[in-house]
């Protein structure tokens, strides 16, 4: 079968149309594939921040339970100091109670 002039052109003319409808697809697969990926860059920064937000929190939160742990710790010593200073001036108080009961008793005697 020959083809006639006329209709190689139609033929050329159709494949011409064929390739640019098809770059026109590749170019607009190509834009959406950009669009995606600067999408996805973008949610992965976003994750990014969310991540080192989340472990600045934890790790001020970590310093705050480490000061209060320590101010508990600061309170129980003073505590311990003061119940030691008490019991040595109660002991004291008892002896010198002591020592002038016997100190009348031995005038009475």
């Amino acid at each position: 079968a020959v083809m006639t002039r006329a209709a190689q052109r139609e033929t050329l003319a159709n494949e011409q149309e064929a390739a640019l409808i098809a770059e026109e697809g590749l170019r607009t697969a190509r834009a959406e594939q950009a669009t995606a990926r600067r999408a996805h860059e973008a949610e992965v920064v976003v994750l990014r921040q969310a991540a080192a937000a989340a472990v600045e929190a934890l790790t001020a939160e970590e310093g705050a339970r480490r000061a209060a742990v320590a101010a508990v710790a600061a309170e129980a010593e003073s505590l311990k100091e003061r119940l030691t200073e008490a019991e040595a001036a109660h002991a004291s108080d008892e002896k010198t109670a002591k020592s002038r009961a016997v100190k009348r008793i031995t005038v009475q005697m």
